[in-house]
């Protein structure tokens, strides 16, 4: 009896040896090939809209689609940070020939509605400063084994922010 048992831990041992933790090692490099893959278009999509100074409807829908290749559905926040000029003025209102820089936010509500429902571009100022943030919202093979494995909900892992200054180039 206690050598059955014997044999049965062994087969339970052995299958989590050569079945299980192998292919979790899969999924997790599957994860950082998709992470990395994620950062490459999200860079190359904001360096498009960085040196070009607009983001036009093409441009997002072959990010999009360009995204889609990996399997996953993704959380995409842009940001535009507009950049505005204040002089400063004394409390006798004499200008005191200084100039206060401040941002003015826009997000990507108000830029898919530009170019969506507008005149299919969103047009930046030199200066100005736009980011892109992707996390997944659905759960990768990796995360589903930790899920199923160890018990516990891994945190989302492809969270990608990437962003700069507008050079506007084609000046």
């Amino acid at each position: 009896m206690s050598q059955s048992f014997g044999h049965v831990v062994a087969v339970l041992t052995a299958s989590i040896v050569f079945f299980i933790i192998p292919v979790y090692i899969l999924a997790e490099k599957q994860d950082l090939y998709i992470q990395s893959y994620v950062l490459e278009e999200t860079a190359e999509f904001s360096e498009m809209v960085k040196n070009n100074g607009y983001l036009s409807k093409g441009m997002y829908e072959r990010f999009l689609k360009n995204l889609q290749v990996t399997n996953q559905i993704y959380s995409i926040h842009m940001t535009h940070k507009h950049k505005v000029f204040y002089p400063v003025y004394d409390l006798n209102g004499v200008f005191t020939e200084q100039v206060r820089t401040d941002y003015i936010n826009f997000y990507e509500q108000e830029i898919l509605d530009n170019i969506y429902e507008k005149n299919g571009e969103y047009q930046f100022c030199q200066g100005d400063y736009f980011s892109v943030e992707v996390q997944n919202v659905s759960e990768t093979w990796a995360e589903r084994f930790q899920k199923v494995i160890f018990g516990r909900n891994a945190v989302n892992t492809i969270h990608i922010t990437y962003g700069g200054l507008i050079r506007d180039e084609n000046e």
